[in-house]
């Protein structure tokens, strides 16, 4: 889980990491542990929920079977499941550490592909300076404690870069991701879809200032069900 606290990201690296009764710090510290040190959820983690109960099993189940029949054994179709699942994360953070860098420093990385995905990262935020990238926050809002990291974020627009094949529908779980990022701020809230071949921009989808508030509703539905899930019976 990614954890926030003071509008940064909260490692193993801080000193006030929660620790087992040896001294040594945990490295896998419960929920309560956390935010006892004073640390809040990430969006992306509160939002995870939603995502496995709709779209994941079916995508890894069919992933997981298509590994079954190259793989031709039980290790083998393991070992490219493994593979398989993880390649597009990979990708889709490469993309947004070559714009990131971009943004911050104008650091150009050394992949052909980087050029083209420039032009159209200049393209579509047209003045690059009024924006400000990979901004961390922590939130309050409606008794609602969350963190996050932001691909992009002005005064006026909050943008979040997604990698995909070929361009696809937007989900309303972005919706949710963006709402919790503007924290009601009603900026105009961008998913902006990357080609994970060619990283050229495939796709925009500019959510309504209605849509965000259903998204906010669905972040609300989330954060709520994983408190609920906590509460012991």
């Amino acid at each position: 889980m990614h954890w926030y606290k003071e509008s940064k990201r909260f490692t193993d690296k801080e000193h006030d990491w929660p620790r087992n009764k040896d001294g040594k710090k945990s490295k896998r510290p419960k929920r309560v542990q956390m935010e006892a040190a004073g640390a809040v959820v990430g969006v992306t983690d509160v939002l995870s929920g939603f995502a496995n109960a709709f779209w994941m099993p079916k995508y890894f189940g069919e992933m997981g079977i298509q590994a079954g029949l190259d793989g031709g054994s039980l290790e083998e179709a393991t070992k490219l499941f493994n593979i398989r699942k993880s390649k597009p994360a990979d990708e889709g953070t490469g993309v947004h550490q070559i714009i990131a860098d971009y943004l911050s420093t104008g650091t150009i990385h050394e992949d052909p592909r980087t050029v083209l995905l420039l032009e159209d990262v200049d393209a579509f935020l047209l003045d690059k300076s009024a924006y400000m990238s990979e901004e961390t926050f922590t939130a309050d809002i409606d008794t609602f404690k969350y963190g996050g990291t932001i691909d992009v974020i002005s005064d006026t627009h909050v943008i979040d870069w997604k990698t995909c094949k070929k361009g696809r529908t937007p989900y309303w779980k972005e919706a949710a991701q963006l709402a919790a990022y503007d924290q009601k701020q009603m900026r105009q809230c961008t998913n902006v879809y990357i080609d994970r071949d060619t990283w050229r921009i495939v796709g925009i989808k500019k959510w309504s200032k209605d849509q965000i508030m259903y998204g906010w509703e669905l972040f609300e539905l989330n954060y709520k069900a994983q408190e609920i899930l906590r509460m012991k019976i």
